[in-house]
């Protein structure tokens, strides 16, 4: 009940901020009892408690002692004067003396009254809103906006991932725009997430703060409520409530099967279930046969909630397709053939639905791999869940083999690479000659040892890539005769040197590099023939870039490439992808040559006096003064290697406002920062993120402040050095929010479980905090990185435009309550929030330090500082806010 006695408030709440309290304007003496009507956020700040700007009583006290607030309180009817006359009701403030001194008041004209039309429900399902205007207009999520001033707010539980238990959807119309006449009003369950049996919910109609109608109602899954209204511009009288039809009839269907029905405003939708298995990977096609159908899919599991969706499949088509998906368990599902904007929508005619079973789930490789032997072929699937798979033969030496990979369904773009003995790199393929260019192959490729080989079957790309779909796998042994064998195929050794050929056909190629930890390599591309100008990149399996070059110093500058002396981090296959410069969109073209060699590295000289080595991956820690005003670090660094450098202030009480700069070996500035207003990060902190280091050799860091000596801010800080992206590898894991110890708090001393920083109609101040479980088992060197990603946001009001930047503070307030609102000693500034959707901030070294503590949790809190007079909300809602760690293995 409490919950639904705020969202009886948001309404009225929503309706003041929109002018009903505007300066000085006539208030009704007579407030009525708050209705259910609510709209997003699904919150607003409580009546109770103390007020800086007290809210009309029911009976105004009079006082000859006038008060210092800004709004009036006038009579129903107002007296015209011709000069200001001072409100005749005042009531203190509790942070105001009143003086003797009357506030004049000049007399306002009254605001009309807003209409609006909501509807509420207390669970995470999905309800669609939407109401016909007298003009026939129908304001919807799709449609916003209407020429007579309607406007549409929210789309609660859109998806079910991120649906908020207590939400709402509603259309207003401000002052006297509201057109009079017939009003339509439609509500359809579309999803359940999670919920079972009928849904409840309330539909109200508010006319500034007098309701007019509200009437419950309950729907199953997939029904519809309808209701008219006739609106006269001060009252309402119902015309009629449509009986609530019995769920649309369900058809089931198999594998294999192809149907036809037609869609139109009588039946807008047409539903389907079959039972699917865990891992079955299928197709769902809904095609348009006749009329002017724009056709839209969804597809449910068996509690109801979403599982894929699409509207359109692209290329101008009207189609709608689920293309090779993984089913997420063994269940019933249901397939919802329907139109563009579904009960909203105008187009109508006759389609075909056809369901398609890919692969059977029974019959994929699991995560570690399945066998396949000569002569035979495998079906796989690859996704962003598992871009790679694993197939492993048994092979004998001078054995001739084929292996091909063909795409059957999605847009992979498919990628091979054949690992012998001790997981030794052999062969890689990328774009297969004289197949499509998704496809991959292997051609009569001779098994240098009797053994047990391994084929990584995935995508361009790796991990990094966007592909997926299903292909087919073959493997074939051709004989004993290696004459057929390709060296285009061949993964590269030192000492290596292949040629090819770069043109508008194959503007880039990628060969396979097999190379062993520790490793200094030097990698050439040049130009042997036309007016080629060469492009160089070593990348990962995953598709990271690790180093790249495009005019190497020395030999033909302008057309040859050279990464030089770069250091390789782990054993193993990598990619070597050389391209003309602009790649596809280049015009050079001509004859290459690629050349591996491994560098035998020189010792490092000893650090110059006064400086401390860092390695990747160091942090350190150290206070700028007026006695330190400087400290220089410095690090081996290697050709075309991209760096990350952090200097962060540790203190939320000290003034510190850093500088940061990078030299080179020479003593020459490389590159510097002062407010590194990226990713998150506070404008007292610095970062050159993602500078590629021009040579082999030392640099130095120089850690600092603003105006250096001259300067007047200290404080303590924290250095961080590591390859750009280097906190992106391992694996990822996800601190666990607390809830119950997560939530806004008001400066007037209430506790919210929804997280919505800013302020409210009465300028009161709410800050959010979040509390993170650290999982077990991780510690400060193990942790790669740490990203604290605020959550889905939306905004009401202006609040970046108002009230400025939202600090996100770590802090430590232990058990959340009233007395951990406004400013505390332990807050540290880490990030800063600018804009929804809010960027993503990186906390490794407060989480490093945490750790280092013996911390288990750590804990945020996200304020602004200033309120706007401006008798609005102001605020930012987050959902489902997430603390990233990626641990190294």
């Amino acid at each position: 009940m409490r919950g639904q006695a705020r969202l009886r408030m948001g309404l009225l709440m929503i309706l003041i901020g929109m002018g009903l309290l505007a300066a000085c304007g006539p208030v009704s003496q007579v407030t009525p009892t708050p209705r259910l009507a609510a709209v997003l956020p699904t919150r607003i700040p409580p009546t109770e408690g103390p007020s800086p700007t007290p809210l009309p009583t029911e009976t105004p006290t009079p006082s000859d002692t006038p008060t210092l607030t800004q709004t009036a309180t006038a009579t129903e009817t107002p007296v015209p004067s011709d000069t200001p006359t001072a409100t005749e009701t005042a009531t203190p403030t509790d942070t105001e003396t009143p003086t003797s001194t009357p506030t004049q008041t000049p007399e306002a004209t009254a605001v009309p009254p807003t209409l609006a039309i909501a509807v509420h429900w207390a669970t995470t399902g999905n309800i669609d809103l939407g109401v016909q205007e007298p003009s026939g207009v129908r304001l919807t999520s799709f449609q916003p906006v209407a020429d007579s001033g309607g406007t549409f707010l929210g789309d609660a539980n859109a998806t079910c991932a991120g649906a908020v238990p207590e939400a709402s959807e509603a259309a207003t119309w401000p002052g006297d725009t509201a057109p009079t006449g017939t009003y339509t009003v439609f509500a359809r369950y579309q999803a359940a997430c999670g919920n079972s049996g009928p849904l409840a919910a309330t539909l109200t109609v508010q006319l500034g703060e007098t309701v007019l109608l509200e009437q419950p109602f309950s729907l199953e899954l997939g029904q519809q409520y309808e209701v008219t209204f006739e609106f006269d511009g001060a009252s309402v009288t119902l015309a009629g409530i449509t009986p609530t039809p019995a769920p649309p009839e369900v058809v089931a269907v198999a594998y294999g099967d192809t149907l036809t029905g037609g869609l139109d405003d009588a039946v807008f939708e047409q539903r389907y279930t079959f039972d699917g298995a865990a891992g079955d990977v299928v197709t769902v096609d809904l095609r348009r046969v006749e009329g002017d159908l724009d056709a839209s899919l969804r597809l449910l599991d068996a509690a109801g909630d979403e599982v894929a969706q699409n509207d359109d499949i692209g290329g101008g088509s009207s189609d709608a397709r689920i293309e090779a998906l993984s089913l997420p368990e063994d269940g019933t599902y249901t397939i919802v053939a329907t139109r563009f904007q579904g009960e909203f929508g105008l187009s109508s005619g006759t389609y075909e639905l056809a369901l398609t079973l890919l692969i059977r789930g029974s019959d994929l490789p699991g995560p570690g791999g399945a066998a396949i032997a000569y002569g035979s072929t495998a079906r796989g699937l690859v996704t962003d869940a598992q871009p790679e798979t694993r197939y492993t033969f048994f092979g004998a030496r001078n054995d001739v083999i084929t292996i091909t990979m063909r795409r059957t369904s999605g847009d992979l773009d498919a990628r091979l690479v054949l690992l012998g003995v001790g997981n030794r790199g052999l062969a890689f393929n990328d774009d297969a000659e004289g197949e499509p260019p998704e496809d991959a192959a292997i051609r009569q490729f001779q098994l240098p040892d009797t053994g047990s080989y391994t084929l990584l079957a995935g995508r361009s790309g790796g991990a990094a890539g966007s592909s997926s779909g299903v292909y087919e796998i073959t493997l074939t042994r051709d004989g004993n005769d290696p004459a057929l064998a390709s060296e285009q195929d061949r993964v590269l050794l030192y000492g290596d040197r292949i040629t090819g050929m770069l043109d508008d056909v194959h503007p880039v190629r990628d060969y396979g590099f097999h190379g062993g930890q520790g490793d200094r390599v030097s990698i050439r591309a040049n130009r042997l023939g036309g007016d080629l100008d060469t492009a160089l990149e070593l990348l990962d399996l995953n598709g990271a870039v690790l180093a790249q070059n495009d005019d190497a110093a020395g030999g033909n500058v302008a057309t040859d490439s050279h990464i030089d002396q770069f250091e390789l981090e782990a054993s193993g296959v990598y990619v070597l992808r050389v391209s003309r410069f602009q790649a596809e969109q280049g015009t050079t073209q001509g004859e290459f040559e690629l050349i591996v060699e491994r560098i035998e590295p020189e010792a490092l000289p000893t650090p110059a006096a006064g400086r401390e080595r860092l390695t990747y991956g160091a942090t350190v820690e150290g206070t700028i003064d007026d006695t330190t005003p400087r400290l220089e670090y410095e690090f081996a660094g290697q050709a075309g290697q991209a760096v990350d450098i952090t200097l962060q202030r540790r203190n939320l009480t000290d003034t510190l406002d850093t500088y940061l700069y990078l030299f080179d070996s020479n003593g020459n500035p490389l590159a510097s920062n002062d407010d590194a207003v990226t990713g998150g990060a506070s404008a007292t902190d610095s970062a050159i993120l993602g500078f590629r280091l021009p040579a082999t050799g030392v640099y130095t860091i120089v850690a600092t402040r603003f105006q250096e000596a001259q300067g007047s801010s200290s404080g303590a800080f924290a250095l961080h050095l590591d390859l750009a992206g280097a906190g992106s590898a391992g694996t990822e894991i996800e601190a666990v929010l607390v809830r119950e110890n997560s939530g806004s708090l008001s400066e007037l001393g209430r506790q919210y479980p929804d997280l919505f920083p800013g302020d409210d109609v009465r300028n009161a101040l709410y800050q959010a905090f979040l509390t993170f479980d650290l999982p077990e088992g991780i510690t400060s060197g193990g942790l790669g990185r740490a990203t604290l990603l605020p959550g889905e946001c939306t905004t009401n009001g202006r609040p970046f435009v108002t009230l400025g930047d939202l600090a996100i503070e770590s802090l430590t307030y232990d058990r959340l309550d009233a007395s951990d609102f406004g400013p505390l000693d332990s807050a540290q500034v880490v990030g800063a929030v600018r804009t929804c959707p809010a960027e993503p901030v990186d906390v490794t070294v407060l989480v490093r330090g945490l750790l280092d503590a013996g911390a288990r949790s750590v804990q945020f809190r996200l304020a602004f500082s200033t309120e706007d007079n401006n008798g609005l909300i102001d605020d930012v809602t987050f959902v489902e806010p997430r603390l990233i760690l990626r641990v190294q293995e």
